[in-house]
């Protein structure tokens, strides 16, 4: 998995206070009561602010099942690979963390068969779309996202549980790296541990 965050509010901070103050007319007072402002914002639960600042990020090489799982944010923008018109008889299978003791070697078996019979589906003029039908939830991808920090806040506090699926958490565990690097105030309520 490679994971680069592309482009982002270049003034997210100020976009935000700016959004915040606007309610009271108040003026910002530097960067340490704007800061004091976000962590307010967010401890009171008036985060609609934050929807102001925003960052996309790139991904490559996870499961269609991970990509599947960010697509289930709605207010998240989204692009990915198409399997209707790349051909994906060469792309890499992602493995499940949990299952790589017992997968040995019939895996591979049974990810090259997958291979096959799609290149055979199409070399006979199946379409792709439907030869893809044939090739699991494991096979990888690359994505383009983006979304605003209240989204973002959202998607980290459900992906970064102990619950979430092993692949989309050691993603957003990534994720929450880089806005701890940019923007530690987004985070002050989110922890990665």
């Amino acid at each position: 998995m490679q994971l680069e965050l592309v482009d982002c509010s270049q003034n997210a901070l100020n976009n935000i206070v700016r959004a915040g103050r606007n309610c009271y007319q108040s003026q910002s007072k530097g960067y340490e009561a704007d800061v004091k402002l976000v962590k307010a914002l967010i401890t009171a639960g008036h985060e609609s602010p934050l929807e102001f600042g925003w960052a996309m990020f790139h991904v490559k090489g996870i499961s269609r099942a991970c990509a599947d799982q960010l697509r289930t944010h709605r207010l998240l923008s989204f692009t990915m690979m198409s399997q209707r018109y790349v051909d994906i008889s060469e792309q890499e299978f992602i493995h499940p963390f949990s299952a790589l003791e017992f997968a040995g070697e019939s895996v591979k078996d049974m990810e090259q068969s997958q291979k096959d019979f799609y290149k055979l589906l199409v070399k006979n003029g199946v379409p792709k779309e439907d030869a893809r039908m044939y090739i699991g939830m494991g096979m990888s991808t690359e994505v383009y996202f983006a979304c605003n920090f209240r989204e973002l806040r959202h998607i980290l506090k459900l992906r970064l549980d102990k619950h979430a699926q092993a692949e989309i958490r050691k993603l957003a565990r990534w994720v929450y790296d880089i806005c701890l690097e940019r923007w530690p105030w987004i985070l002050i309520d989110i922890s990665a541990d």
